[in-house]
């Protein structure tokens, strides 16, 4: 099993329409990230990558303090939205990763205490919907689980 860890560790420091981008200081985000890097090695999990769109706010020294994780940092437009971000940053780490493993995807804020995706091997992808009345639902992107590579790019896309 695969995990890809999104994150921001460095973000901008320019300000959106709303105010600043992050509330978090660096070093909060980096030892957020470090928990949840141990937590999937505690799972069991060894393959882990870590997707960072700090660009060039990223410092060099801080790949080893992430090991395990095989750390990709890239630099892409932030948008306005966070999850748009997310989504072209989850694109891009596709190219690094194997095709016909399963995928743990799991936000660099967040860490689990168990491997709550051990018998998902019959579903292309298994996350936590929120029901929105009677027609509308959204899928939580903390943490969620895919079959391979080529489900995910296809999900992916068409998101």
């Amino acid at each position: 099993m695969i995990a890809i860890i999104s994150s921001t560790i460095y973000p901008s420091t320019l300000r959106t329409r709303d105010g600043v981008r992050s509330w978090n200081t660096p070093e909060s985000r980096l030892e957020q990230t470090q928990k949840t890097i141990q937590s999937l090695v505690s799972c069991g999990i060894s393959d882990i990558y870590l997707a960072d769109n700090s660009g060039k706010n990223w410092l060099n020294a801080t790949d080893a303090l992430l090991k395990p994780a095989k750390v990709y940092v890239f630099n892409q437009h932030q948008f306005h939205n966070k999850g748009i971000s997310e989504l072209y940053l989850l694109l891009n780490i596709l190219e690094f990763i194997s095709s016909n493993e399963p995928i743990v995807k799991i936000s660099g804020r967040y860490f689990i205490n168990k491997n709550p995706f051990q018998d998902a091997i019959d579903y292309d992808i298994q996350a936590k919907i929120y029901r929105h009345g009677l027609f509308q639902s959204s899928m939580s992107t903390r943490c969620y689980w895919v079959k391979d590579k080529a489900i995910y790019e296809n999900f992916l896309e068409d998101v």
